[in-house]
């Protein structure tokens, strides 16, 4: 697929902080952002950390909402997205659709009512139920949900760009948001996955990895749109094994598939 597109607003919210830049710097200067996990028993998970967005940036985020909604995974969304729009023209803007890329969408909410047998909020959980709800915050018409496993937002970014070749939106606001929530801690223990401190991905020595939580937002834009391009997709490839619901094809094809397409 031709899938060069421009790249003309970014947002993001991490266990770092809130914005681009305070993260970049955040980087730059070596801070981590796993910290001792707080609300959760530590007992029932193989891990005693997790990147978790301090409560300031998510109470300071959830304060921005319109919406009487303020779901944490709604509230982090919407503050990536509104960073990565911020500057762009408004009649861009306007003619744009919101895809949105999650693995578990709003998870706690979903385990708060099912606990609570409320069937009304569980529904609101749901990937596409939380796309609806971030693009009415946001003001845009249009949106659609993206859960494919850790591929998701890389796959949302293929989508989106298929979008906009599509010739009918000028604009796609492409959000990715997850959460440390009980269901994810107790999936990556279950496959012993998890690291018991901070994660030493290069370290002779690892032993797993540490979970995060937060938010990224990227505004892609058609080449003729007219708004400035801060950097450019110019390939992507999306396969599906279709092999095991956690294991790749052990011949790598799929993923040789994958690779190769962007490259040509």
């Amino acid at each position: 697929m031709n899938s060069r597109v421009a790249i003309a607003g970014m947002g993001l919210v991490t266990a770092l902080g809130a914005g681009v830049e305070a993260n970049w710097s955040a980087v730059r200067s070596g801070r981590c952002g796993l910290t001792p996990l707080e609300g959760f028993s530590s007992t029932r998970y193989l891990a005693d950390v997790a990147g978790r967005v301090p409560e300031d940036v998510v109470s300071s985020a959830a304060g921005e909402l319109r919406s009487s909604e303020k779901s944490r995974a709604l509230a982090l969304a919407a503050a990536a997205a509104r960073e990565a729009l911020a500057g762009l023209p408004r009649e861009t803007a306007r003619d744009a659709i919101l895809v949105l890329s999650t693995t578990k969408g709003d998870i706690a909410s979903l385990e708060t009512a099912v606990i609570d047998g409320d069937a009304d909020t569980a529904r609101r959980a749901l990937p596409w139920q939380l796309a609806r709800a971030l693009a009415a915050e946001l003001g845009l018409g249009e949106s659609v949900a993206v859960s494919n496993a850790c591929a998701s937002g890389l796959v949302a970014v293929w989508h989106a760009a298929r979008l906009l070749h599509g010739g009918r939106f000028r604009a796609a606001v492409v959000v990715g948001v997850d959460i440390v929530s009980h269901f994810v801690l107790a999936g990556f223990s279950s496959l012993a996955a998890l690291s018991k401190g901070p994660c030493r991905p290069y370290d002779a020595a690892r032993d797993g990895l540490s979970l995060g939580e937060g938010a990224g937002a990227l505004v892609l834009v058609r080449p003729d749109s007219g708004a400035p391009a801060r950097a450019w997709v110019t390939g992507l490839g999306v396969t599906n094994d279709a092999n095991h619901i956690t294991e790749p094809l052990r011949s790598g094809r799929g993923l040789i598939a994958a690779v190769k397409a962007p490259l040509e």
